[in-house]
């Protein structure tokens, strides 16, 4: 068994540079909120197969529900979390399948090649948004948690800022290229990204160690946070030029070639995202040898863990052969000490040496009561360290019975669910607030293109844009710097949400246009900020499956406040207004909403707060774990960090040692 692994490492690709797959991964972004654009196609949908409107916002639903269910993904991409460098692709492959059999479905049905009935129209809506929930899984998982854990909250705030423009993206390829025939568009839809993801599943892989890239090296443009500030820049470069041409066609329509020429622009902007791996060390990874580790990373590659597998069998085979096979048996069920090779020695013992000094090395990646736990040379001793970490490390089914988990996804819910309610009741609330049903004249054409350019497609979509990107790097700065737990900007976003809220209940047109872009900030910031709250309060090692399950918060937050509540009310005060009305006109249309959603953020700030006071002591332990990571890391002298060699089929290149360390 132990010579079938190591002849099979020989055969492993090597492990690409993580800068690389950083980069896939905002290409991957920025093709994944593509639900954004149900707006552009459903009304060929209606118009093709004599869809009433109540039938094409099933459709609508179901394609926003498939974009939230995302917990198949989850789980799949948590079962083959060790296969670090294939488990990423087969999801990743996955996701895109679904998202070019969804759209091509709805564009078969469009031309004719089946006569689609409305379940069918249905099904193929949430396939194709599903696809976006197995990109999203994908990206955060690989990148988030296992290959930048020192800087989770600013990756993540770059990759939901790519999410949230990938709709704006895709309106400007529509509008330059196909507007305004539909049915082709659709079809780009199902090949474009499945081309962008071919492309970008070679780069995807997971290195769970600290690269010799991420180190200080004195110029600040090839450090970690010189990366991220420059990808932070071409996305908001890429943001405000979306922004201005939407403005500028809204307010001026333009004619075909100009609105190619834009979109051609935008496809530019996209260019200097491929600059951000330069001067990393190549494409593939190189590991950089540290005094001081992060409990985050889950040191190791997979190479070493079957390593760690062949050497248990040889210890069984040998322990066979002298009778004594039981033992080895239930020492290795156990995770007890067992003799090793003297290639693997060193490393271990290196190991239980920095466990000792500084307890910075111990592993989140724990194994579960009853699974087998890594191999050491003393088990007791690395069990104990294990079990004095603050981190827990919980399943699903675990996160279903903690409080804390109820706590978040309450809190969530009701947030998230009031920005959709805005967002979702946009253009009926712009019509109850201006006081008219019809748009008889050019002026009130032109007032209610400008409110909902800066309203739909200006304010909130900047707001949002601003708050994934600061929401993501704020908190990682300051529990960097000040040790400030992340969790404290949960309930101030809860409060800010809910003093929109309030606003919106007593607002007139003009003070719509700040209130949709404080709206749109709170919203924007809790995208930005649960996925790291989940890795940090429920652990590493199942976090992809616990990130998909705290996404139902904001599907059921659409379903119950966004869709129930609202159009309960609204429904209401035009039954009120009189049967002849065609559109609900006056405050009192969505006030009663407002006014509970207000109510009710005061509880999802309180579920935060009351969150955030019990984890104080885990926020303590993590900001000794950065400030002794970053201490090494962040080398201002310039002075190199030890290199392991760059890792080539699991092992290191040069090396004469067969176990690769």
């Amino acid at each position: 068994m132990g010579g079938s692994c190591r002849w099979g490492r020989a055969f492993l690709p090597p492990y690409i540079n993580k800068w690389w797959t950083f980069t896939a991964s905002l290409g991957l972004a920025l093709c994944c909120g593509l639900t954004y654009t149900v707006a552009i196609w459903s009304a060929e949908l209606k118009s093709r197969f004599g869809l009433s409107q109540s039938e094409l916002q099933l459709v609508a639903s179901c394609a926003n529900i498939g974009g939230y269910s995302g917990i198949f993904a989850g789980v799949l991409y948590d079962a083959l979390e060790r296969h670090k460098r294939f488990g990423p692709r087969i999801v990743l492959l996955i996701g895109c399948v679904l998202n070019a059999s969804g759209y091509f479905g709805l564009w078969a049905a469009l031309q004719g090649w089946f006569e689609a009935r409305l379940w069918q129209l249905a099904a193929l809506a949430a396939i194709s948004a599903n696809a976006g929930a197995w990109i999203d899984c994908t990206i955060m998982a690989s990148n988030e948690v296992r290959n930048f854990p020192s800087s989770r909250g600013t990756v993540v705030g770059l990759l939901k800022a790519g999410i949230g423009l990938s709709g704006s993206l895709f309106a400007s390829v529509y509008s330059g290229v196909f507007a305004p025939a539909r049915a082709p568009f659709l079809l780009f839809l199902g090949l474009g990204p499945l081309a962008v993801g071919l492309l970008a599943l070679p780069f995807l892989n997971t290195c769970t160690f600290v690269q010799v890239s991420e180190l200080e090296r004195g110029v600040h443009v090839f450090t970690s946070e010189g990366r991220f500030l420059f990808a932070l820049q071409a996305l908001g470069t890429l943001a405000v030029y979306l922004i201005v041409g939407a403005t500028v066609n809204s307010l001026h329509p333009l004619d075909a070639h100009a609105r190619a020429i834009m979109t051609a622009g935008a496809g530019l902007l996209l260019l200097p995202l491929l600059l951000i791996p330069s001067g990393s060390g190549g494409l593939l990874s190189k590991k950089a040898a540290l005094t001081h580790t992060l409990s985050m990373y889950q040191d190791g590659s997979e190479d070493e863990e079957e390593e760690q597998e062949a050497a248990w069998e040889r210890v069984a085979s040998s322990r066979l052969e002298g009778g004594g096979g039981g033992d080895a048996e239930a020492a290795r069920a156990r995770g007890d000490a067992a003799p090793l090779p003297g290639s693997l020695k060193q490393p271990l013992l290196g190991s239980m040496e920095r466990a000792a000094n500084g307890g910075a090395s111990t592993s989140r990646g724990r194994a579960a009561p009853g699974e087998r736990g890594p191999l050491t040379l003393h088990g007791s001793a690395s069990a104990a360290s294990v079990a004095q970490a603050p981190f827990p490390e919980l399943s699903p089914l675990q996160c279903l019975r903690s409080s804390s988990f109820w706590l978040l996804f309450a809190a969530l819910t009701i947030s998230m669910g009031s920005g959709l309610a805005l967002l979702n009741n946009l253009n009926q609330l712009v019509k109850a607030l201006a006081g008219v049903p019809h748009l008889d004249t050019p002026v009130l054409v032109s007032l209610f293109s400008v409110c909902n350019c800066a309203d739909a497609h200006l304010l909130h979509p900047i707001a949002c844009a601003c708050s994934r990107m600061s929401l993501g790097w704020l908190p990682e700065h300051m529990l960097h710097t000040r040790g400030t737990p992340r969790l404290l900007f949960l309930p101030y976003l809860g409060a800010l949400m809910a003093a929109a809220c309030l606003g919106l209940a007593y607002a007139g047109m003009p003070a719509l246009y700040p209130l949709a872009a404080l709206t749109g900030f709170a919203f924007g910031g809790h995208w930005t900020l649960f996925p790291s709250l989940v890795s940090e309060l429920f652990g590493l090692s199942r976090f992809a499956a616990n990130y998909t399950l705290a996404q139902l918060a904001p599907a059921l937050g659409s379903l119950t406040l966004a869709m129930g509540l609202t159009g309960w009310v609204y429904d209401r005060a035009s039954a009120r207004h009189g049967a002849a009305a065609e559109a609900c006109l006056g405050h009192d249309c969505f006030r009663p909403a407002f006014q509970t959603l207000a109510c009710l953020g005061l509880a999802a700030t309180a579920c935060g707060a009351l969150l955030c006071r019990s984890r104080l002591g885990m926020y303590r332990a993590m900001h000794r774990e950065v400030h002794s990571y970053d201490a090494e890391t962040h080398r201002q002298d310039g002075t190199p960090a030890a290199v392991e060699g760059s890792t080539h089929g699991g092992r290191r290149r040069g090396s004469s040692d067969p176990s690769g360390q």
